[in-house]
């Protein structure tokens, strides 16, 4: 199995854990991890090489100059550059890697991952996981309304087809055509990519903060997601994602509830910590309490969420619009 990460130093630690529980829970299997490494420190690199069994391997590979590449400056919406790493993922990767599993550093194993791996791509490009966006967000992209729209953190990608259908090349005149701004910036340029080209996993594999927040009734009225979200991620579906998750995805949001983060509530926070605390590196506990979360926690929650629900699905997006 090939896998990908794109790491600054000062998320190596968040990296760690999940090369730790990768390896942890597939340890019988061969994986080739490459890591597109945005400056990070020996130290940390060596902390991370320790993790490697007999039958893994880990790469570094030096990240790319982005702005360079596009030939325009780039808006990091999100994160940092190395958010960007996956959309030149092709270019990195030898010729004989035919497939690959792109994982963002703030996820967690939890159990194998031979039943993603071995989803069929075969006339597919991406598999991915549905985020619950509406349609205002579609329109910002230029989608259309009923558009499906992932949450990139995990990505399953078919690079024979990637490279076939010149994606890299799509993905630079489009950042281009854009000034180099996108609402969401590469998940965004990743919405545009897998229109149509789309296989939708399971959110077990992609199981974000979210789904551990809010009951499914509190989620649809928060998030306004389209029915085409719906109709496929049932309450069935994200409670047996919940219960039974293969990757957590510790996820960003105005609750700020990753376990680097005082305060925070995750379920699979001393799991993340125990991890770490195996290791050299350290993470220092961030204090980002934001005064949406004291507003949200003061309020009834009921009354919490109707009023957020109009921020986060009408209000939102406009401030996203380029």
């Amino acid at each position: 199995m090939n896998i990908v990460y794109g790491c600054d130093d000062k998320f190596a630690p968040v990296l760690y854990v999940s090369i730790a529980t990768l390896i942890k829970f597939n340890k019988d299997s061969k994986l080739n991890i490459y890591i597109i490494d945005d400056h990070v420190s020996k130290t940390s690199k060596d902390a991370i090489n320790k993790l490697k069994k007999e039958q893994q391997q880990i790469f570094w590979l030096p990240m790319l100059n982005i702005n360079n590449e596009v030939g325009s400056a780039i808006s990091f919406d999100r994160g940092s550059s190395a958010q960007f790493a996956r959309i030149f993922i092709a270019r990195y990767l030898p010729n004989n890697v035919d497939k690959v599993l792109y994982l963002d550093c703030d996820t967690m194993i939890t159990a194998s991952i031979e039943e993603l791996w071995n989803s069929d791509l075969s006339n597919i490009t991406f598999g991915a996981c549905l985020d619950a966006f509406g349609e205002l967000y579609s329109q910002n992209l230029k989608l259309p309304l009923n558009a499906n729209l992932i949450n990139s953190g995990v990505l399953l990608i078919n690079l024979v087809r990637w490279r076939f259908n010149y994606k890299e090349s799509q993905a630079i005149k489009i950042l281009k055509e854009n000034n180099g701004k996108l609402q969401q910036a590469d998940q965004g340029l990743l919405d545009i990519l897998v229109q149509n080209d789309l296989k939708i996993l399971d959110p077990k594999f992609n199981c974000i903060n979210g789904y551990f927040e809010f009951s499914y009734s509190e989620w649809i009225k928060y998030r306004k997601p389209k029915k085409a979200y719906t109709d496929i991620y049932t309450a069935h579906l994200i409670q047996n994602a919940v219960t039974n998750p293969v990757i957590v995805h510790f996820t960003s949001s105005f609750l700020n509830d990753r376990p680097w983060i005082l305060g925070a509530k995750h379920p699979y926070k001393e799991s993340w910590f125990r991890e770490l605390n195996k290791s050299t590196l350290t993470m220092k506990m961030l204090d980002q309490t934001s005064f949406l979360k004291i507003i949200f926690e003061k309020l009834p929650r009921h009354i919490a969420i109707n009023i957020f629900g109009i921020l986060q699905a009408y209000l939102r997006p406009i401030f996203k619009r380029t």
